[in-house]
């Protein structure tokens, strides 16, 4: 009888073992976490050697009381490789708005990333990501390379306002230069200045040899021009 009563123990105890590894799930305990905790970018488009600026926002939801967090701070790429961490404390009473700041330096390559944060307080533990995308830095020979080509235009610009004015006094010798030159004389008569009205003169030559020689005023002018000038010269000098 006792046999038959231990081996009848036995087989149910073997049974109950089986039922539990085979089909027997035991009732999960859900753990509501008494807190939130989310992450803000506040520029989520960067330059290599910048900085990610983000804001931290813990609440307890509960009651007031102040309590330690343990802030763990992940830069990821887009294969969840970890590329930068960083871990701070926080001490909190209710709710926190954390500022922080990321040097993204030149080593990061170009491309799409995630800033994920873990906040941990004794037993729990929440978690959130956002997106941000890294640019390749513009070097400062970039920019200076467009410096220069802005000064070449402005003084190309410059150069060719001066050729203009230059070409529009020459074509203008032809009509204005008999009155010049009949001024330079009237004005030697007076002041007896014979230097002086000499180099006026040979000034005016110089403006005929330029105009004849882009071809601004005619053969028949510019000799006829010259011939009047080298004769009033060599009335001035005896």
């Amino acid at each position: 009888m006792k046999r038959g009563l231990l081996l009848a123990v036995f087989i149910l105890s073997i049974y109950l073992a089986g039922a539990e590894i085979i089909g027997y799930k035991p009732i999960e305990k859900q753990i509501s976490v008494p807190y939130e905790a989310s992450i803000i970018l506040l520029n989520n488009s960067i330059m290599q050697d910048s900085y990610l600026k983000t804001n931290t926002i813990i609440n307890y939801l509960n009651d007031s009381q102040k309590r330690q967090y343990t802030i763990n701070y992940l830069v990821l790429d887009e294969n969840n490789n970890t590329i930068i961490k960083d871990t701070r404390t926080a001490v909190v009473e209710k709710q926190i708005n954390l500022e922080k700041e990321f040097y993204i330096g030149m080593a990061i390559d170009p491309g799409m990333y995630s800033l994920k944060i873990e906040v941990k307080h004794q037993e729990y533990g929440v978690s959130d990501s956002k997106e941000f995308s890294v640019l390749k830095k513009i070097g400062r020979n970039y920019y200076l390379r467009y410096i220069l080509y802005g000064f070449v235009i402005i003084a190309i610009m410059v150069i060719l306002f001066l050729v203009s004015v230059e070409i529009t006094k020459l074509k203008n010798i032809e009509k204005e230069q008999p009155e010049m030159i009949k001024s330079i004389y009237e004005e030697y008569k007076k002041q007896k200045s014979r230097e002086e009205t000499l180099g006026k003169l040979r000034k005016q030559l110089r403006l005929l040899d330029e105009a004849g020689s882009l071809r601004i005023i005619s053969k028949d002018s510019y000799e006829k021009a010259v011939f009047s000038i080298k004769k009033l010269i060599n009335k001035i000098k005896r």
